[in-house]
């Protein structure tokens, strides 16, 4: 398996579950996916204080961000190399409905430094509820444990991710709760990349 040493994948959790999720996949798939969250998603991230959470010092500009990444982001002079997406993971049960579609279509991001790179990721109404009618078991007073079981660590395993993603993107296509199949496309096509000898 080759090694990814640059970071293409940057997640801001909203809370535990993105969290728990994000850092399964990226455990489990040896990638290289920064993940970013509010106490490790013990305190959440609404989209209300997203913005604010995108000014931070880290978010200003791609070496700001680079920094914060240990280096690992490629830069060509003040531009992130291709292909690299930041992806917030938000539930948009929190929030007027005008404000998470301003979320959703990327309309909130129009004063943000890095919003050419940002993906909104959503889940209607939160990313528990969307995982239960997929019909995973998640114990919302262990989701760690939960989030672990369906994507357990340090297996290697792309077809797990694969089954996921179409989980998600069925619901896409039923009734649009999630977009979540986007992030892992992306992780998928990172993993691909590992895979060739």
């Amino acid at each position: 398996m080759r090694q990814i040493s640059y970071i293409h994948i940057v997640t801001i959790a909203h809370g535990k579950s993105e969290y728990c999720l994000c850092e399964s996949i990226g455990s489990n798939l040896h990638l290289p996916i920064k993940n970013d969250a509010n106490k490790k998603g013990n305190s959440s991230i609404q989209i209300n204080g997203l913005c604010d959470w995108l000014s931070r010092e880290h978010y200003r500009t791609p070496r700001s961000l680079c920094e914060f990444c240990g280096g690992r982001i490629e830069l060509k002079g003040s531009e992130i190399v291709p292909p690299f997406a930041l992806f917030p993971i938000m539930d948009v049960d929190d929030c007027e409905p005008n404000v998470a579609e301003a979320y959703k279509n990327g309309n909130l991001f129009s004063r943000i430094k890095l919003r050419d790179y940002i993906t909104p990721i959503f889940n209607d109404p939160n990313l528990d509820e969307v995982m239960i009618s997929m019909g995973y078991p998640i114990n919302k007073g262990r989701k760690l444990e939960s989030y672990q079981q369906i994507y357990p660590a340090n297996r290697g395993d792309i077809e797990t991710l694969r089954l996921l993603r179409q989980g998600f993107s069925n619901i896409y296509r039923t009734s649009g709760k999630t977009n979540m199949h986007l992030l892992l496309d992306a992780c998928i096509n990172e993993a691909e990349k590992a895979l060739i000898k």
